[in-house]
């Protein structure tokens, strides 16, 4: 299986099983849940080890332990994978800067030329003299703990697909869901985004930090407002770009971005026409 396609499954894998688990998951403004509990003392006083990142090696790499279940925090375990590249002003220094690129299933570690993610996202820019840039892997993607699913080879993606095509894309979407149901059917309830920002308070802890700044596109707006939602007195500055829409469903979600889709081609055929006929 190509990387592009390889890529492609896993997002798959995490983003519908994360989308389907969204809807309705913002709370209340203002009803902060607790994060100091005994229970999870342990997952926020952990102490990481960082070495260079094998991508970039002057990016500084680690992983940080957090609770399969939050609310059950002495049972699994898993791991998330960090990365950090140091404000290059030290004196300026303004805290950390969390990114995620968006998805759901996106990697903020590496981009998919297998460079780090937050360096190169705001390369040239102030924000990496004045930040410490944080990336990481979301639950189940990439170098963090993954969903179990079974290896099914993606069918072939043209640019144009025929009607066969899609059916055939179809069919391994539904194997694929079945295989990781069989696989990891108990614990994919817990890959969730309301869960991934708790992972997310959790690095923050073992970071020092008593506040985190947030970068997020696409799905990863809908990361941060989940975030702000249940931890607003840790989140200081954000930028949510590309936003997703709070309420939909992962199917409405899909459906509305194929309808676009669908509306951009039939407006550039009519542009195109219009100005072909000329």
């Amino acid at each position: 299986m190509n990387s592009i396609n390889s890529r492609l499954r896993r997002s798959i894998i995490v983003g519908v099983g994360i989308l389907g688990a969204a809807a309705g998951s913002v709370l209340p403004a203002g009803a902060e849940v607790p994060e100091q509990s005994r229970d999870l003392r342990s997952f926020y006083e952990q102490k990481i080890g960082w070495s260079p990142c094998a991508f970039d090696r002057d990016v500084e790499c680690a992983s940080v332990e957090v609770p399969l279940d939050y609310s059950h925090p002495s049972g699994e375990r898993i791991s998330v994978a960090i990365s950090r590249q140091k404000a290059a002003d030290s004196k300026a220094r303004r805290g950390v800067l969390f990114y995620n690129p968006g998805g759901p299933g996106g990697s903020g570690l590496t981009n998919q030329y297998g460079r780090s993610a937050p360096k190169e996202q705001f390369k040239g820019t102030p924000l990496n003299a004045v930040y410490d840039l944080i990336g990481f892997d979301p639950r189940g993607i990439g170098q963090s703990t993954p969903l179990r699913c079974e290896d099914l080879d993606l069918p072939d993606i043209k640019s144009r697909p025929s009607d066969k095509d899609f059916d055939q894309f179809a069919t391994w979407a539904k194997e694929l869901e079945k295989s990781c149901d069989k696989l990891d059917g108990q614990r994919r309830k817990h890959f969730n985004t309301r869960n991934t920002a708790r992972d997310m308070n959790v690095i923050r802890a073992v970071l020092g930090e008593r506040r985190i700044n947030y970068v997020g596109y696409s799905y990863g707006t809908y990361l941060g407002a989940v975030y702000g939602s249940l931890f607003p007195s840790r989140l200081d500055r954000s930028v949510l770009d590309s936003s997703v829409h709070p309420d939909k469903t992962g199917h409405a979600y899909m459906t509305s971005k194929a309808e676009a889709a669908r509306r951009f081609v039939e407006e550039w055929a009519q542009t195109t026409g219009a100005w072909t006929s000329r």
